[in-house]
Formats: C-alpha cells, structure tokens, sequence
C-alpha cells in the first residue's frame, strides 16, 4: 500500500476524479474577457493574465502567488479543495491545457510533517511492489531548498525527464507547500518553481481570543500561568489538569444529538499552540477555511453499555484507529501501564492521517481517548501526568 499522502495527491493529475471531488466544495464561473478580472467569483483566489500564454495565481489564505502556463492563452479552470473531506490538506489544481491533460497544482500541509524531508521519507513508506517514491534533485524555491520527486515503478522503466510527473515540495514554518506538475515541459516547470513568492500574510499577527466564545473546536478557556502552565477543571467530564502556557485550550459538548450516531461521544477538549490555532481560526471566520492545526485531544465516550473493559472498548472503537487487521503493528504496540495513578492503554498507530500516539482509560462511567499526532510528545506527557478526577 502506498503512502497516504500520495493517495490524496494523485486525484490533483486525474482531472474527471478531481473534478466531480472537488466541486462539491467550491464553484467557479470563467471570466474571459477583462484581463485581469478573477476567474472566480471569490476575489480571496484570484488568477490573473499574464499574456503571452501565462497567469499568475494569487492565494491570500496562505499568502503565496505563483504563474503557470495558461490553457492555449485563456483562462484555466481552477478548483480548490477546502479541508471538508480532508482536514489537514488545502489544494488548489488547475488544467493548464485543453486535450493532454497537461495540469498544474500547489497543495499545502499545515500540519503533520515539520518540514519537506518528513514529507518525503514519509512517502517512501510504499510497499515497493508497484514503485517507489525517487529524489531526482534538489531546486531553489522561495530562498528555500525544495525536493524534486517523482514516482517510478522501476528503474528500467522511468518516465521521460523532460515533462515527467513531479512533485516538489519545500517548507517554511512547518508548513509544507508542494508543486505538482504533470506533461509540463521542464522550462515551464522551472519557470513555475522561480515564480513562486511568499507575500505578506494578514494573518501574521491575529487577534487574541475571548474568553468563554464558541469557535470551531468549541469554546475556548483562558487560564493564567503559573510557573509556565496553565491549569483547566473541566465541570462537564470531572476532570482536571494542567498544560503547558504555549497552548489554547477548547471544550467541546454534543448536545441534543443522539450520541449513538456518533459512537457515544458526549464531548472533546482540544489543546493547539497558540499562533497556529489563532491563525486558522482567523481564516474559518473569514470563510478561507484551512484545517485546524494537529494538538492533543481528550475525547470522552459515555456508551450505554459500561460492561466492557478497557481493551474491550478500545477494540470496538472505530475512531481509536487501534485496527489490528489492516495495522497489526497497532496491536503489537499495545502496552499497560498507569498515568496519575490510574490504569491506562497504551499505544501508537500511523493507521490514521498522521502517527499519533493514544493512551486510553476510564473513570466515573467515562470512557477518554488521548491522542497527540504532533511532534512535541513531552507536551502529551505533562498533560497526562498532571490529570486529577474531581
């Protein structure tokens, strides 16, 4: 089985997949007239005419703009994949070319991998049955080092170097940011790597949270600092604990739902880092959603059958990701130990978007998974350490 990330990029070269995917999430009318009116109707996603066979792409969500090679000179047709089906991936593909199905795409990655290098050796992870993820060489992109891949069954049987599949990938503050061309001949596609800018983001510096308001990963607490964490006692799931100060915390409960349609989970509460969360908070307000950023969640189950244990439960849990039939690894890694004082499961699977390390217990007549799938683990573990039942 291949990479996950290379399943979800393929679709940005399969035009009719992409196509049907894609514009469930975003509609947009072509404007061929006016030189330099937006394709869309959205002005945030604005590409503009460039003449002589090219155009310019401008992306305010994640400040960037970058030119490509325009369909015969009009304008391309452009699609934009929002994080509703896929949380933490932000695409936006374009058909630079009627008839070969030359195509062009820029996909961001705002979490899960600190830099293009994890990105990579994270796409190597294929089965080597049917190809293998190959560096071809490394480019200059923005003043940063960016890595030219591309997929190969075998090394006898590499696609042509001037116009071949790639995907070249950089990264700038834990955000990766790939290029992906296809059937573009290798000046464009050099053309396309040295258009590419930062811009300044407006999001820079966004605005403090308030206090007790709802935002979309629930309502957000604040709590003052005492020797660099923050402490938080949750009335609703009778618990309590302490983070560390560079963290903003959301809770989160279901309401007047029926919690079996959602295998009995009665709430959440989210830690993120600050800036990160602030940020993506700032872009869902503002319609430019861009997934929430990774953190460390505490979701709480109150099934209406208290009788299994622990490992039971976690066994028939389909959001635990603890799958041992399709990751057998999962099962392996299992381990009990105690954390505050109670019993708990152990275990890490990258059966999930990301590899994430979980621990499970129960108190009261709850039921809590603990995941973390970012890269500061002894942020997990202060966490859970500090855990006190009310």
């Amino acid at each position: 089985m291949t990479s996950v990330l290379k399943k979800y990029l393929l679709p940005i070269f399969i035009g009719a997949t992409l196509i049907v995917l894609l514009s469930m999430v975003f509609f947009f009318t072509r404007t061929p007239d006016a030189p330099d009116a937006p394709v869309t109707e959205d002005v945030e996603y604005l590409v503009s005419d460039l003449g002589d066979g090219w155009s310019r792409y401008t992306d305010t969500p994640f400040a960037f703009l970058i030119e490509f090679p325009s369909a015969q000179g009009q304008r391309p047709f452009v699609e934009t994949h929002s994080p509703s089906n896929y949380p933490d991936f932000y695409t936006v593909s374009f058909k630079v070319q009627s008839g070969d199905m030359v195509t062009f795409g820029v996909m961001v990655i705002p979490v899960g991998f600190r830099d293009a290098e994890a990105w990579f050796a994270d796409r190597q992870k294929d089965d080597g049955q049917f190809s293998e993820h190959v560096l071809e060489r490394r480019v200059e992109i923005a003043d940063t080092e960016a890595l030219v891949t591309y997929w190969r069954e075998t090394p006898e049987n590499e696609s042509p170097y001037e116009n071949r599949e790639r995907s070249t990938a950089f990264s700038r503050d834990g955000t990766v940011y790939i290029i992906s061309t296809r059937g573009m001949s290798l000046a464009d596609t050099e053309r396309v790597w040295q258009s590419f800018q930062f811009l300044e983001s407006d999001i820079s510096n966004p605005p403090a949270l308030i206090d007790g308001k709802e935002y979309y990963g629930g309502m957000y607490h604040e709590s003052s600092v005492v020797n660099g964490m923050k402490s938080f006692v949750s009335e609703r799931f009778d618990i309590a604990f302490n983070y560390p100060e560079g963290y903003l915390l959301f809770e989160s409960e279901m309401k007047d739902e029926p919690q079996a349609q959602f295998s009995f989970v009665a709430g959440s509460i989210v830690l993120g880092l600050d800036l990160p969360v602030r940020q993506s908070i700032m872009r869902a307000e503002a319609g430019r959603g861009s997934g929430a950023p990774g953190g460390i969640v505490l979701t709480f189950y109150q099934p209406q059958d208290q009788s299994p244990s622990l490992e039971q439960w976690l066994r028939t849990n389909p959001s635990g990701n603890f799958n041992p039939e399709f990751a057998p690894d999962t099962d392996l890694s299992l381990m009990s130990t105690t954390i505050a004082g109670m019993p708990v499961l152990k275990y890490h699977s990258d059966f999930g978007m990301y590899p994430t390390d979980y621990v499970a217990f129960t108190y009261k007549d709850w039921y809590v998974l603990a995941s973390d799938a970012t890269d500061a683990k002894t942020d997990f573990d202060k966490v859970l350490s500090t855990i006190v039942i009310q």
